[in-house]
Order: C-alpha cells, then structure tokens, then sequence
C-alpha cells in the first residue's frame, strides 16, 4: 500500500540509535477519516540508545512524543527542553525540530496525527502550557486505549478518533493554569452586575487594574474578552427567563443588562440564530 507524502517524508533510512519498535508504525487512514475525524497517520515506541537522534524541517503534521524512560533532549522553536519519564511534547512539525537521546537508554511513545480540531487543540495548548507538559492519569489512558485500538487488524477510525481526541481533551483540561485572583474577582463582579450598563472602565476598576492590561489577562486565561464573557452571562440569564417566566422580550432585554429590546433580539439571534420569542416557543411552548 502506498504511503502518503507525510508518511514518506516521516520515514528516516538508516535511522540510527533504534534498538526496538513495538507499534503500529505506519497506518493507512481513510478519505472519511482524513475529511471528518481525528486520525493517526503513524505510531510507534522506540528503546533508544544514546545515538538515537532525529532532525527534520518539515512535516504536513502534528506530533506527540511521550518519555517513558531515560532523558530526550528536544529542539524546537529555537528553544531547548530535557524531558524526563512522564513528560510529553506536542510539536507542529511545520517547523523545524531536533530530538534525541540524552540518557543511555531511552524508551518513547510517538504519534504523527492530524483531523478534525487538531491544530485547534494544539493553538490551545500552546497557548496554555508550551509545548511541553506533564501526561497524567486521563491522557495516559487514552493513550493506552488508542495505542490498543491501532494494534487491532483493521483498526476502527472512530475509536482512533475517540482516543486521540481524548488525549488531547486531557492535556487541555489537566495543564490549564488557575486563574488569578483579579480574574476570579472581575467574573463574580459580572456576575452581580450583569444586569447593569457595564463599562470595561468599571470592571477592570472593580478589580484595580488597567483596562488594557486587564483585557489582555482576561481574555489569556479564560479565552474570551470581558464584553464576550459579560454577554456570556447575559445570554445565560435570558435562556433562563425566557423558559421559567412569561415576562416579554422587552422586560427580559431589561433585566439582562442590554441597552434595548431590539439590541438584545439582534445580539440573541446572532448567537442562537433565532429570535427570543422563537427560542421560547419552540422549546418550551410544551412546558406551559
């Protein structure tokens, strides 16, 4: 079966420093799966000894490369890491990188992958954490479970798809950093106040910063600006209003804190694409 161009150029001849592979390799991935899904072009555990090494400028792909014994020595992004037993790296192999054995013996898992939200996850994770992290419990056991998926005959691209999302849901919930005090106050101050005509002058005085700089923080740890943060809660309320009271758009645009009923039926069907009265009756006309 032929390899695809990322599969060809993954393929290093002579590699060195290899003592053992025990993985898949290489694995060929349906059009369905390449269009819908996330899919693992390639994985692999290498028992490496200290010549292991590998240098790359290019690949159409993501990768992520687990430490499972002994040291690896990273290069990426014009940036050095040491990796030790149970840290991992997720790389955008768009760019040029350098790997290798900084230990005697060294034992990794890796996976070439891409589909579906990949690079999504990745930007996220980038943003979050750096390239390199820590695999605890939840990553580990997807990555169990895809590793046991691939090793199957012919295996099941929606359980590959299943599992590599999995890991990568993992890593974005176990290395996103708590928030800080000032954000933490600033939400609970939107919180109470959502009803009100809010400035970001008042939030980000309520928590005593800059505006500016009190923009840029919140929108870094929680990935929304405060105006998409406050019409969150906004949004939320009025769900709420409109299916537990009878009250009209008009009141309900009121007590959300928007500047007018037409302003809140515009900003709710952008969101929803439906109008408020829609929304009600076509989910909750049955209630009454």
């Amino acid at each position: 079966m032929k390899l695809d161009s990322v599969q060809e150029s993954a393929v290093i001849p002579n590699e060195k420093g290899i003592l053992e592979t025990s993985g898949r390799g290489f694995h060929f991935v349906t059009p369905f799966a390449r269009q819908q899904l996330f899919y693992v072009l390639y994985e692999n555990e290498y028992l490496c000894d200290a010549g292991y090494h590998v240098a790359r400028d290019y690949l159409d792909c993501l990768m992520l490369i687990v430490v499972l014994e002994g040291q690896m020595k990273l290069t990426y992004l014009e940036k050095d890491y040491l990796l030790g037993p149970g840290q991992g790296a997720l790389l955008d192999l768009h760019y040029p990188h350098d790997y290798r054995a900084d230990s005697p013996r060294l034992r990794t898992e890796q996976l070439l992958f891409n589909g579906n939200a990949s690079r999504a996850y990745f930007e996220m994770l980038a943003e979050q954490s750096g390239p390199v992290f820590s695999m605890h419990a939840g990553a580990k056991e997807h990555l169990r479970s895809l590793r046991a998926c691939l090793q199957a005959a012919e295996p099941d691209d929606h359980g590959v798809s299943v599992h590599m999302h999995g890991i990568l849901a993992a890593l974005t919930a176990q290395d996103k950093k708590p928030e800080s005090e000032a954000v933490r106050r600033a939400k609970a101050y939107m919180q109470a106040h959502f009803h009100e005509m809010l400035s970001l002058d008042e939030i980000a005085g309520a928590v005593m910063l800059n505006k500016s700089y009190f923009s840029r923080q919140f929108r870094k740890e929680t990935g929304y600006s405060p105006w998409d943060y406050l019409l969150r809660i906004r949004l939320q309320e009025s769900f709420h209003l409109l299916e537990e009271t009878e009250e009209s758009v008009e009141r309900i645009a009121e007590r959300c804190g928007f500047a007018s009923a037409s302003h809140f039926i515009r900003t709710f069907k952008k969101e929803t694409d439906m109008t408020p009265l829609l929304f009600r009756k076509s989910f909750y006309a049955g209630k009454r």
